[in-house]
Parts: C-alpha cells; sequence; structure tokens
C-alpha cells in the first residue's frame, strides 16, 4: 500500500495539479500545450511494479479526459511514452549496466535503449504549431520496443 500511495502522489497527482495550476494562465492566453510523460508500461507490462504500470496507464486516460475538457480552450493535451531511457532512475537501477544494458536492448528493434535526447524530437512535436489538431494522444517514443 505504501508504494501505491507514493505512486499515486509522484506519477498521478502531481502531473494532475501542475497542469491544473497551468490552466487558467493558459486559457487566459488563447491556449497552450500540456505535455504529459506516460510510459511505455502503460500499455506493456513492465515487469517489475505494479503500481509503476497502473499510475502511467492513469497519466495516458487523464490526456485524454483533459483534452476532452480542454480543447474547447485551445489547450491540447497529450502525453508520450517512452521506453527505457537514460535517467537517474534507470542508471541507478542498473539498465545502463554492460550486462544489463544488452539484455535488455536485445528486446529493442532499434537495438538500444533510449537517450534523452530521444524525447526530444516528440516534445517540439506536441509543444509546436504542427500538432494543433493532434490532442488526447499517446505518442509512443521506444524504439520499437512496444510493437515487438
Amino acid at each position: 500500500m505504501e508504494q501505491w500511495k507514493t505512486s499515486e502522489s509522484i506519477l498521478l497527482d502531481a502531473p494532475y495539479d501542475f497542469s491544473r495550476q497551468a490552466v487558467p494562465f493558459m486559457k487566459a492566453n488563447g491556449g497552450g500545450k500540456i505535455i504529459l510523460i506516460s510510459s511505455i508500461c502503460a500499455i506493456r507490462e513492465g515487469g517489475g511494479n505494479f503500481s509503476y504500470g497502473v499510475m502511467k496507464a492513469g497519466v495516458a486516460s487523464m490526456a485524454r479526459c483533459m483534452a476532452n475538457s480542454l480543447s474547447k480552450h485551445h489547450i491540447n493535451v497529450n502525453a508520450i511514452a517512452p521506453g527505457i531511457i537514460r535517467t537517474d532512475l534507470t542508471v541507478g537501477q542498473g539498465c545502463f549496466r554492460e550486462t544489463l544494458y544488452h539484455q535488455l536492448a536485445f528486446r529493442y528493434p532499434a537495438g538500444r535503449l533510449g537517450e534523452p535526447e530521444d524525447i526530444v524530437g516528440a516534445m517540439l512535436f506536441l509543444a509546436s504549431g504542427m500538432s494543433d489538431f493532434v490532442d488526447g494522444q499517446l505518442l509512443v517514443v521506444d524504439g520499437g520496443f512496444s510493437g515487438n
């Protein structure tokens, strides 16, 4: 239960609260873009942390639901679902140590795990005018892992 509550607070409550606080400013300025970070664990079990997957699925659903209610205010809400990306968390879990890295990367059609730069293009697209008609979507950026 403790892990569930911690996950809920960090992974679900925080993005909701940040978004809720931004919406009045976006409305006052004629619109905006909210980009949430979900995970491939929202669509494909990640093999370790049940509550993490459930909360990240909640983030994907949050993007859809928020998009439905905020679109009339010209606020787009989308989520990105990364695969394993080099972060302090994944490095700390050993994902980028040579042996584990190769075991994990073997499962990715791209043949490697992600780097922070791999998310940049998706983020820029969703933040730009090029995605003005993209709303309530989950954009998977995972080197092909979820299609495997």
